[in-house]
């Protein structure tokens, strides 16, 4: 299982949206603020509506990220958990097919 397709990070998700950590930082603290596509790109990716990305106070937008990663990692565990689970049953199926 590749855990790239998982956004856990800051650094994930400045990657995943195409811009440097520093800039994602840069607009999370309010020093910079993103184009419309950007914005467009984060809610897409992190489920947090535009209107938030663009008008929450940092604290409001760094709960927003960190839930975000929070359930990003969630699914990792949920995921390799069944990736565990299926290879078990392949390697069962394999003792009961010889």
């Amino acid at each position: 299982m590749d855990d790239k397709k998982f956004i856990t990070t800051q650094t994930d998700l400045a990657v995943a949206v195409g811009v440097a950590p520093e800039h994602l930082s840069a607009i999370k603290n309010r020093r910079y603020s993103p184009s419309e596509d950007l914005v467009q790109n984060l809610a897409r990716i992190t489920g947090i509506r535009p209107y938030t990305i663009l008008v929450a106070s940092t604290k409001q937008l760094d709960g927003h990220f960190k839930k975000f990663f929070e359930v990003e990692k969630a699914r990792r565990l949920v995921a390799r958990h069944d990736a565990a689970r299926l290879a078990a049953f392949d390697r069962f199926d394999e003792a009961a097919a010889q």
